[in-house]
């Protein structure tokens, strides 16, 4: 799948044995390319995995009532989502490590872990006593409703700007 990062020229970490990689002091660290303004890239290194479970039950009542509920469990894993741009949901990190994608793999910006919906229906019956045009404006009519409640969509707290320079 695609990976998308509006802006790679940016310092990158210094690579230590202990921890893996340290960024330099604010100020001092160089970009990629100095002369450069922004390079967006493009690449063909992300996965995405989506894992599911879904229940549902249907109960058809007399009197003409109806009842549907259905569950869903599901997990959507990737490495940073980006087909249009880098950051293509309102809750996506703009600037992802394009250099580490093992660091990027979690929870999709897309990803709702529980949803519950129940709906239902009934149809009303018309008075046996209509006849005519009070008859036909009175048959057929239904109401119903739906309830549907999920968990909300990841999210990740940011701190603006380039602490780094």
């Amino acid at each position: 799948m695609e990976f998308r990062a509006d802006d790679i020229n940016t310092v990158l970490p210094l690579e230590t044995s202990a921890p893996p990689y340290v960024w330099p002091v604010p100020g001092t660290g160089t970009q990629i390319s100095p002369a450069i303004g922004q390079m967006d890239t493009l690449q063909w290194t992300n996965d995405s995995y989506f894992e599911g479970l879904e229940a549902q039950i249907e109960k058809r009542m007399s009197h003409g009532f109806e009842v549907q509920g259905s569950y869903t469990w599901s997990r959507a894993i990737d490495g940073g989502d980006g087909a249009i741009a880098s950051d293509s949901f309102l809750n996506s990190i703009p600037g992802l490590l394009y250099f580490l994608p093992r660091y990027r793999r979690a929870a999709a910006d897309f990803n709702v872990a529980q949803n519950l919906t129940i709906n239902y229906l009934w149809n009303i019956p018309a008075p046996n006593s209509f006849r005519g045009a009070a008859a036909w404006l009175a048959n057929g009519w239904q109401l119903g409703g739906i309830l549907e409640i999920k968990s909300g969509m990841p999210f990740t707290p940011l701190i603006g700007g380039d602490p780094l320079g």
